[in-house]
């Protein structure tokens, strides 16, 4: 049969998400955070005195800076330490591996479903031909005994 998959292949797999999942540990992974520095003490709001770096001085703009939304790179958190490409590759393979088994059960789990409505609509097919015989068996018998009635008053 096309697409049909071994029980056993199906209970494998299983077995193998099973303890994938199982063996698999959620780590926490904690994000240092940054100090924010209110823009009331910023040396850009105000001359600082404290300042001895010479050729870095505040321009004034022509915006309030108080007002301003802050932009989206100082909202942003700091990335993650980017895995290894074989990591990544083994992580992608083993949820390949594991979505493909979910899969294969899912579409068994179908597939057993339809069988059951097949063997449903049989038996119920069955049934409806069984009562279509009778009622034509039945249909038969009373044009006998009508052709009976009819012929025995054509003789009286």
């Amino acid at each position: 049969m096309l697409g049909h998959v071994a029980e056993s292949q199906v209970h494998d797999e299983l077995t193998e998400f099973i303890t994938l999942m199982s063996s698999t540990e959620v780590q926490i992974v904690t994000v240092p955070t940054t100090s924010v520095v209110p823009i009331a003490a910023s040396p850009i709001r105000g001359k600082s005195s404290e300042s001895s770096d010479a050729e870095w001085t505040p321009r004034p703009s022509g915006r309030n800076l108080s007002l301003s939304k802050p932009n989206a790179a100082t909202l942003r958190k700091p990335r993650k330490k980017s895995l290894k490409a074989d990591d990544r590759r083994l992580r992608k393979k083993e949820q390949n591996k594991t979505a493909a088994t979910r899969y294969r059960i899912k579409k068994k789990a179908e597939l057993d479903i339809l069988l059951e409505e097949e063997a449903c609509l049989e038996q119920r097919n069955r049934q409806l031909q069984n009562q279509h015989d009778e009622l034509a068996n039945e249909v038969r018998y009373l044009k006998k005994l009508m052709r009976e009635v009819f012929s025995s008053r054509k003789r009286n």
